[in-house]
């Protein structure tokens, strides 16, 4: 009986597998596909970083992996966009340092991966012009509004996906310690109505033979016309009558 409640288990879970990995390679490819495509700043930058989280759900290395491809536009495109020499190296400090504090535990640690996700670009733009008075793009509104409602939505799809896979977990884990009840057996025509299991018929002992001397008192109780008036205690004894001998016998 376990082996057979591991295998539906083991199929759902060979399936989930199968699943993260379409998905994980479906985020790096829809990733590495818009950042070729001639956006501007603030549209690669949102689908830079919600396409980075969702893939990171499919897998930590796919994660890792898409930070790198947010350097594609300046590889591939002839123009790349305005400030992405600026963007590219702030937001993947910070969404690597964003994922390493996110796969250190559960949803709890969602609040501390935002916060390590704000920290670089907060403190870029707070140190950045004191150190060079033309670097103020790091203190751009809009920078900071899209990065941070970008993460925001990211951190947002991993605690549903958090939240989903220990509900699923935990009612697995009931109906695993739920003991099993073997099926009620099937009652027969004898048990049904009744409850118990038949009993064997009984079966009348052979009578004895009757005896060749009967007594006259049973005789008279039994056949009382045979015997007419008579009240007499007596015993009348009755014997076996000798078969006739054949007419033909000599004597």
């Amino acid at each position: 009986m376990t082996g057979n409640r591991r295998d539906p288990a083991r199929a759902r879970h060979v399936a989930f597998v199968a699943s993260m990995w379409v998905l994980g390679l479906a985020a790096l490819g829809v990733l590495a596909y818009a950042m070729t495509l001639p956006l501007s700043w603030p549209q690669k930058l949102a689908i830079w970083v919600v396409l980075t989280f969702v893939a990171d759900e499919a897998g930590n290395w796919f994660g890792y992996a898409a930070i790198p491809l947010g350097v594609l536009p300046l590889v591939l495109l002839k123009t790349p966009p305005e400030q992405w020499w600026v963007i590219f190296p702030l937001i993947a400090t910070s969404l690597l340092a964003c994922l390493v504090m996110k796969h250190a535990g559960g949803p709890f640690v969602l609040p501390f991966a935002a916060a390590l996700f704000a920290v670089p670009i907060i403190g870029v733009a707070f140190i950045a012009p004191r150190l060079d008075a033309s670097i103020t793009f790091p203190a751009n509104n809009q920078f900071q509004q899209v990065a941070f409602i970008a993460a925001g939505v990211g951190l947002l799809i991993s605690l549903i996906r958090q939240v989903s896979v220990w509900v699923s977990r935990s009612r697995a884990a009931r109906s695993e310690r739920r003991p099993y009840t073997p099926p009620p057996k099937p009652i027969t025509r004898f048990e049904r109505g009744s409850g118990r299991k038949p009993t064997p018929p009984l079966v009348k002992p052979p009578a004895e033979p009757v005896s060749d001397t009967v007594n006259a008192a049973l005789i008279d109780q039994v056949y009382p016309a045979a015997l007419g008036e008579s009240s007499s205690n007596v015993p009348v004894v009755l014997t076996k009558k000798e078969p006739e001998k054949e007419s033909g016998e000599m004597l």
